[in-house]
């Protein structure tokens, strides 16, 4: 039998040591099994009154009773933090090293639903890990019970054996296949939810084209029943192992009942005490034989989860490995302590995107452009000109496949460009708004309340402890609310994607004739992509883009 990843999970992430609370957990079935025997014993001689015996049977029945509460107490309240603690640990490194991957993994690992199953797989992780000590506990008190049997009817203690001979080596077996189909069962919806997030973004061109939508409609059914049908099988395995760990109890109650008093009649005085015991047996053999589909689901979680990690582990070491590799022949790293810039741009820089299998599906460059302190430059083109990418590479989000980086003449390799990422703020067209201003938690309530008045916002949303109020706006007031954060950021450069779309004509003027100017009077170096060919006179440069490659840049 494998070893288990759930106990491994909780021994290497819980700083809690993991064999005391087994230990209380099986010390607790056990004391239930006391119980129930010093019950039992104390029955067969209620009419005797309170003689010694009986009263010492009792006083064992209280310490019995008190080991059972403090041991379940403990374990349990060990359990919920040892989980807890684990699931912390292992969330916060996910968080950690992802933090450090490179854009592009996060782009095609979102599309494809990979990080989906992470909140549905860590709380089944602490609930299972609740009821595998629960199903300890359960074969602690079986296994009590057994040696309970052993000195009272050693003839029934042989037919229990043989039941638990019979039921535990198959529903283990169920189990670790169940922990196989689990797994393949989350891999295929994995893709039903990439695809369903696909229909969720593109639900304007699926519903304008009925071919379309019966297409994904189709698929997605194809992609649900492949993803449920392993579950099926462990469903119906489930219904299965419970009515065989329950029947066979039956049957033994019938062999004890009717095959045993004709087999020896002299044992019939015992079969009051034996049914009893068999009788509460059935609900920790049930017990355990439910546990299983939920800790098969929890093994395959943890693996989930250690595997994400491995994924997002070499995604940043092959970007480590990029950090390692020697520089090509021309000027040292740029100084990544050095706030400022007199002019930075890119030198022969190119990226490619690729398809499944490995086709070029876009170039962008190579590119060289340099920007110079406090210039105002406008990047235009066309739809698929390029112009996001351009910016992704000059921000360093997006590594150059070829060519470098460069400030003040020189290259900014590998290890330094998160440095240089830190001079720019931007707003994407694709942006995702925080409520909360994260790193800045020392701005000035008063300056972002004076933003939000400047571009009218400031009957849409407000700012109190930290955070803006609303943050459901229209698409344009949402752009507003992204340019006053990245405003608020005071970086050397402020990168701003079509921030001027989805704008009224007046806040547009206002946008190109006084924010801009603004941005550029206080020393900002702005660069602007943008559509609106009447404000190009804004800008003291003109960056055309067609096809991935820049075609013009004009003063």
């Amino acid at each position: 039998m494998k070893r288990s990843q759930l106990l491994d999970f909780l021994r290497r992430e819980a700083d809690l040591p993991l064999p005391p609370m087994l230990a209380g957990m099986v010390l607790s079935g056990l004391c239930q099994g006391l119980l129930i025997a010093l019950a039992n014993t104390g029955a067969a001689s209620a009419g005797d009154g309170l003689t010694m015996t009986r009263l010492a049977l009792l006083i064992v029945y209280l310490l019995g009773l008190a080991a059972w509460v403090l041991s379940l107490r403990r374990s349990l309240k060990d359990c919920f933090t040892a989980s807890e603690q684990a699931l912390e640990r292992v969330k916060t490194r996910l968080a950690t090293r992802l933090l450090q991957a490179d854009l592009r993994y996060i782009e095609r690992e979102s599309a494809s639903g990979r990080f989906t199953p992470i909140s549905q797989d860590t709380r089944l992780v602490a609930d299972a890990v609740m009821q595998g000590l629960y199903g300890l506990q359960s074969l602690a008190l079986f296994a009590a019970s057994g040696l309970y049997m052993v000195w009272k009817d050693p003839i029934t203690f042989g037919l229990i054996a043989l039941v638990f001979a019979l039921a535990v080596p198959q529903l283990m077996r169920h189990y670790q296949r169940a922990t196989a189909e689990t797994r393949l069962s989350a891999e295929r919806e994995a893709r039903f939810f990439a695809l369903f997030g696909e229909l969720v973004q593109g639900f304007k061109e699926v519903k304008l084209h009925r071919g379309r939508s019966e297409a994904i409609q189709a698929e997605l059914q194809s992609r649900a029943r492949s993803a449920h049908a392993p579950r099926h099988d462990i469903n119906r395995r489930t219904v299965d192992d419970l009515q065989f760990s329950s029947g066979i109890l039956y049957v033994l109650l019938a062999a004890l009942v009717f095959v045993q008093p004709s087999l020896w009649p002299s044992r019939s005085d015992g079969i009051e005490q034996g049914l009893s015991i068999v009788l509460s047996l059935m609900g920790p053999l049930t017990a355990f034989a439910t546990m299983l589909p939920m800790l098969a689901r929890a093994e395959a979680a943890v693996g989930g989860l250690y595997a994400l990690e491995a994924e997002i582990e070499a995604a940043v070491h092959g970007r480590a490995a990029e950090v390692d590799a020697p520089m090509a022949e021309g000027p040292v790293a740029a100084d990544p302590a050095r706030p400022a810039f007199e002019h930075l741009g890119l030198h022969g820089a190119a990226f490619h995107y690729t398809d499944a299998a490995g086709e070029v599906t876009f170039r962008s460059g190579p590119h060289t452009l340099e920007i110079r302190r406090g210039e105002l430059v406008f990047i235009v083109g066309g739809n698929g000109a390029g112009k996001s990418t351009l910016l992704k590479l000059l921000t360093g989000l997006y590594p150059p496949m070829e060519g470098e980086l460069r400030r003040d003449g020189q290259i900014v390799d590998a290890a330094a460009r998160d440095d240089w990422r830190e001079l720019f703020s931007i707003v994407f067209t694709d942006f995702h708004l925080f409520e909360r201003l994260h790193g800045l938690d020392d701005v000035d309530p008063a300056e972002v309340r004076r933003w939000l008045q400047v571009m009218g916002l400031e009957r849409k949303t407000g700012f109190e402890n930290g955070r803006f109020t609303q943050t459901a706006l229209s698409t344009g007031q949402r752009k507003r609310l992204a340019f006053i954060v990245a405003v608020l950021r005071n970086k050397p450069v402020c990168v701003l994607d079509e921030v001027a779309a989805d704008q009224d004509p007046e806040f547009r003027r206002r946008f190109y004739r006084e924010l801009l100017p603004e941005l550029r009077t206080r020393g900002t170096t702005v660069i602007v992509v943008s559509h609106d060919d009447a404000y190009f006179d804004c800008a003291d440069r003109i960056v055309r883009l067609q096809d991935g490659r820049i075609v013009a840049d004009t003063a």
